[in-house]
């Protein structure tokens, strides 16, 4: 089923903004996409798919989007802010 641009830019400015909890967001990392959830902290994840078994890897990496600012969360102490922290919302797509 292909999952078409105009649903991530749904995503983007409707969802995953209005969300009043937590969400993280994982999709290939894209200069489209990354252009597309600036607005967002993100961060890039080096990973490595094996495509068609063993020996055949694909060295892409991840984008990871989160709805939240966690340059505030980083001021508190770390052990804190995983107890109170709380996904209302966890959305994994894998944009292959």
């Amino acid at each position: 089923m292909p999952f078409e641009y105009d649903l991530y830019e749904r995503m983007a400015f409707g969802m995953l903004g209005g969300l009043q909890g937590h969400a993280i967001l994982t999709l290939n990392n894209h200069p489209a996409m990354r252009a597309l959830f600036a607005q967002f902290d993100t961060e890039c994840v080096d990973i490595q798919y094996i495509v068609g078994g063993a020996g055949n890897t694909a060295p892409p990496s991840e984008l990871i989007i989160y709805s939240w600012d966690r340059a505030k969360d980083r001021k508190r102490d770390r052990s804190t802010v995983l107890d109170e922290t709380i996904f209302d919302e966890i959305f994994l797509l894998a944009g292959h």
